[in-house]
């Protein structure tokens, strides 16, 4: 229904004035949400870490997501639907044997070899995915290195899947803006994020999540709330390297 104003005259004919339609603050648009101003409680900063396995040496420490040395074996986490880069620092073996890496060879289980390994002077980068989940299974790639000299050498890293995820309290009712920062990830790869799609378990997609810069934002509402619900969100990750890697936002019910 029309709603009208005081009368007015012209030309000797009464009428009224239409009112002036009342006006609804509008939400902002995803990118005009500035991620850098969303609080720290739901921001999640990714630890990334590095994928390059220096054979031969011996790590201090263990760092969180990097390489590392157990029982003789060099291992490194992978999150099964990763398509990233590995290197192999063959230093110390080429240094030992006083020669150079004319050709190489990758010999896979469990994971999925997506690029030939190249020789890169005493580097060898080679480009992996999935990985076999079954209880017992083994994952691992070995590089068959073949020297100018004849000689010939393997070296292999072994694969566990990604444990530990980053826990967010949420509200049921909540509808909040959360940001993952993805730029240890990206300096690592040496790469920027050309794309990105959230995946949400239990939760809703209210806006679809957008790039700005390092950092990944996306609005969430709801929750699965029945006794053995589970609330995650994957964030699939394209990078201009051609990696695609997740990182997920796990969330933990709070009624407030």
């Amino acid at each position: 229904m029309t709603a009208y104003l005081a009368s007015a005259t012209t030309g000797g004919v009464a009428y009224l004035a239409p009112a002036e339609p009342s006006t609804v603050a509008q939400p902002p648009t995803q990118d005009q949400v500035i991620a850098t101003q969303i609080a720290a409680s739901r921001t999640v900063k990714f630890p990334g870490g590095t994928r390059v396995v220096a054979f031969g040496s011996k790590p201090e420490g263990v760092t969180p997501n990097t390489p590392y040395l157990e029982a003789g074996k060099w291992w490194s986490e992978k999150h099964p639907l990763d398509e990233r880069y590995w290197v192999a620092d063959v230093t110390i073996d080429l240094a030992e044997r006083g020669t150079t890496a004319t050709s190489v060879v990758a010999i896979v289980a469990g994971v999925i070899l997506l690029e030939q390994p190249v020789i890169q002077g005493k580097l060898i980068p080679v480009k992996l995915g999935g990985f076999n989940a079954a209880p017992g299974a083994v994952n691992f790639c070995t590089f068959r290195v073949r020297c100018a000299d004849g000689q010939r050498f393997d070296r292999t890293i072994w694969f566990k899947q990604q444990v530990g995820v980053y826990a967010l309290d949420k509200d049921p009712d909540d509808e909040s803006y959360f940001v993952g920062d993805i730029g240890n990830d990206l300096v690592d790869s040496n790469t920027t994020a050309s794309a990105v799609l959230a995946l949400p378990v239990g939760v809703e997609v209210l806006v679809p999540a957008v790039i700005q810069g390092p950092l990944i934002l996306v609005k969430l509402g709801g929750m699965d709330t029945l006794p053995a619900g589970v609330n995650y969100c994957d964030l699939r990750i394209d990078c201009a390297n051609s990696e695609r890697f997740y990182r997920t936002f796990q969330f933990n019910r709070v009624d407030n």
